[in-house]
């Protein structure tokens, strides 16, 4: 890597949290470096039975359409996701959408509210991010999955997050969940990725994760519907590790894979004591505080993955802000590592990656 290449947190950030949701995505990325020419590995790792370069990616959120899927391509990231997409249009919440924290150690889930601010913090950073989950209408997001396909080189793969919109009852989000993987496979998916928790929206698909019930409806119906495809599912942090266990146990007869975690719930509140985002009491915490609980969930299910003699990829996910992190979460088990908040702030992680070393193999 070349060595006159910005450091971490040096650039202006690809997504701009002054700017609106529909701003950053029509407007961006804002991203002023150079993109280095890539070395393409000769020896490729396999993923979910793909060859990939890397087992480096970036997890849903930051990639808001093919532009963004298309630039962190070209930075050495080789597993992208295309930001949630729904059957139905869904838009973004109001500003602000990114505070910035600097919570005194690890953060977890609880109800003491941490403080944030609109002022940028030194990376590696911490944030409390709520946008909603919004969602262009099919008509629009397909054909600029095919875009983001196409955009992408040999050796990478698109993964597309979905989630449900139909809350009226189980069966009903289940079948919807399931309508919206079709599309994204439709629309050229490699993989698709079901976002069972999201601390930023209510109702009933903000937390699947924590009903094994519902988690199996969603997961089996989705699988009915796709068929063989690769199927991720998205989870997030468990106060309590034989929920976890017991959700795991539900969906594996159905995916090929668990991706954790999402962020962390905590309220947040304005240096005034004033709620930080209005209208939202709670909103996700991520970036560096969640290191611990991300690398903790990732322990816990390459655990049971031995326990139950079973076969699924692991996907790191949280915190992952550092070379060092990445590789935490491979040398416990990880079959991947996905970032969300560090590529908006350091674009070159993925190339920072490449140069700690080899990957450790689980296989």
């Amino acid at each position: 890597m070349p060595a006159e290449l910005p450091g971490p947190g040096t650039l202006p950030p690809t997504y701009d949290h002054l700017r609106s949701y529909e701003e950053n995505r029509d407007e961006g990325p804002f991203f002023s470096g150079p993109v280095p020419r890539r070395k393409i590995p000769s020896r490729r790792v396999r993923f979910l039975g793909f060859p990939v370069n890397s087992p480096v990616g970036i997890a849903a959120g930051p990639l808001l359409d093919s532009k963004w899927i298309a630039l962190y391509a070209k930075l050495g990231f080789d597993i992208l996701t295309y930001k949630t997409v729904r059957t139905r249009e869904a838009k973004a919440h109001s500003l602000p959408n990114i505070l910035f924290l600097k919570p005194e150690g690890q953060v977890y889930p609880g109800e003491a509210p941490l403080v944030a601010s609109s002022e940028r913090s030194r990376y590696p950073v911490s944030i409390t991010n709520s946008f909603g989950m919004p969602s262009w209408d099919p008509e629009r997001w397909i054909p600029d999955v095919r875009k983001a396909r196409a955009s992408l080189r040999e050796g990478q793969l698109l993964s597309v997050s979905v989630v449900g919109s139909d809350t009226s009852s189980l069966q009903a989000l289940a079948s919807d969940y399931a309508r919206c993987a079709e599309l994204a496979f439709e629309a050229g998916a490699h993989l698709i990725e079901l976002n069972l928790s999201c601390p930023n929206v209510h109702g009933a698909c903000a937390s699947v994760y924590l009903d094994p019930e519902s988690a199996e409806a969603v997961s089996r119906a989705v699988r009915g519907a796709v068929g063989k495809q690769k199927v991720l599912v998205k989870l997030g942090y468990y106060e309590e590790r034989p929920r976890l266990e017991m959700v795991l146990r539900a969906v594996l007869p159905h995916v090929d894979g668990i991706a954790a975690i999402n962020t962390v719930s905590r309220p947040v509140r304005s240096p005034d004591g004033k709620v930080a985002l209005p209208g939202r009491e709670r909103s996700g915490i991520c970036g560096a505080a969640i290191r611990s609980a991300a690398l903790g969930t990732v322990e816990q299910l390459c655990s049971l993955r031995e326990k139950l003699l079973a076969e699924f990829a692991v996907v790191g996910v949280g915190g992952i802000m550092t070379p060092a992190d990445a590789m935490a979460h491979l040398r416990v088990g990880a079959d991947a590592v996905m970032m969300a908040t560090a590529p908006m702030y350091d674009p070159y992680l993925a190339m920072r990656l490449r140069e700690a070393g080899d990957w450790p193999a689980r296989r």
